[in-house]
């Protein structure tokens, strides 16, 4: 071997720990479509499970107000909507309204009182009657008058 190759060794440039600029732009635009992707479908399930406040509310104060029927043969002053027709009551997504329009019938109503849960309403009637009379137009969900839409694709509750 010859001395003069062991006295300056030939070095190869050190790569600097790190990402290079090019290695950086393909992270963020992966998580920039991921993000697009996720960020609606996410929205659709908030959406889903605010919605469901309303049919747990509707559900259980139409049962109390048939159990209050079965005693007083009337809804009238009915244990829903702080017991008197006409009044609403709120929760963090929906305002609810009883109305007894006679002592054998009455509607509920649950209106969406939030940013996202805007242009719904669901009601339900002393037959049992289950109807989402409005929704959001940019929900894209769709009406219907025989059940609670749960979903975009116009699922039933």
């Amino acid at each position: 071997m010859d001395r003069s190759t062991l006295r300056n060794p030939v070095r190869l440039p050190v790569r600097g720990a790190g990402f290079t600029l090019i290695e950086l732009m393909i992270t963020v635009a992966i998580v920039g479509i991921l993000a697009a992707v996720a960020l609606p479908q996410y929205k659709q399930y908030s959406l889903r499970g605010k919605v469901s406040e309303a049919f747990n509310q509707l559900s259980s104060c139409s049962v109390a107000l048939g159990q209050f029927y079965q005693d007083n043969r009337t809804y009238v002053n009915g244990p829903c909507s702080a017991s008197s027709a006409g009044t609403t009551v709120s929760t963090p997504n929906f305002t609810y309204a009883f109305t007894a329009s006679s002592a054998t019938s009455y509607t509920l109503a649950a209106t969406g009182s939030t940013s996202s849960t805007s242009g719904f309403t669901f009601t339900v009637k002393d037959d049992g009657t289950r109807q989402t009379t409005a929704t959001s137009s940019s929900s894209g969900w769709p009406t219907n008058t025989t059940c609670w839409v749960s979903s975009r694709a116009g699922a039933c509750q």
